[in-house]
């Protein structure tokens, strides 16, 4: 599947999850439905992905012509060809998807300490200058290199079969649960 502006969202998650679990020993997770005790409410991680180095948690954002904003800023601006949407500061927001997964892993008996996070967006997306200071916001490219890197030079000493396992007894303590 090739990026083209009429992929929206999901669509775009489903991409992003193709190339990534192409790599080897590279597990994907998509659509985690989370309880969220800061937010007293339930949240989404759009794609976790498990390796043997390091666990990630990434938001997706499919705007194809450019992503804007400050971390400061509660509201960025995404751009498509047609128009321009209003959102919840995605660095914020997998922020505290990491916050939430890891009260909800210990939950369930695991500890992880370090989850990366990143903002993925489709390869043609611009993003601001601003934005792009926070070397968490990368294109689909970016963030498959430094996967790629992080494989090579990180020790895999972690066990995916059991994170997996946790991950997947969190997700399924919210499945049919309503989020929002």
């Amino acid at each position: 599947m090739v990026w083209t502006p009429q992929l929206k969202g999901e669509a775009f998650e489903l991409l992003l999850e193709s190339k990534i679990a192409s790599i080897k020993n590279v597990r994907c997770v998509t659509n985690i439905k989370i309880y969220s005790p800061h937010l007293g409410k339930l949240t989404e991680i759009d794609l976790l992905v498990v390796t043997p180095w390091r666990v990630y948690c990434l938001e997706a954002k499919s705007y194809t012509t450019s992503l804007s904003g400050n971390i400061e800023e509660d509201r960025w601006t995404g751009y498509t060809r047609d128009r321009s949407t209003a959102l919840f500061n995605p660095i914020i927001q997998n922020f505290e998807h990491i916050r939430s997964l890891k009260y909800n892993l210990l939950k369930v008996g695991l500890y992880l300490n370090d989850i990366p996070s990143a903002v993925v967006v489709p390869d043609t997306c611009d993003i601001s200058r601003a934005a792009m200071r926070f070397t968490i916001v990368k294109d689909i490219s970016g963030f498959i290199g430094d996967l790629i890197t992080d494989s090579l030079t990180l020790p895999s000493n972690l066990d995916t079969e059991l994170i997996l396992d946790r991950v997947y007894k969190v997700k399924a303590m919210y499945e049919g649960v309503r989020h929002g």
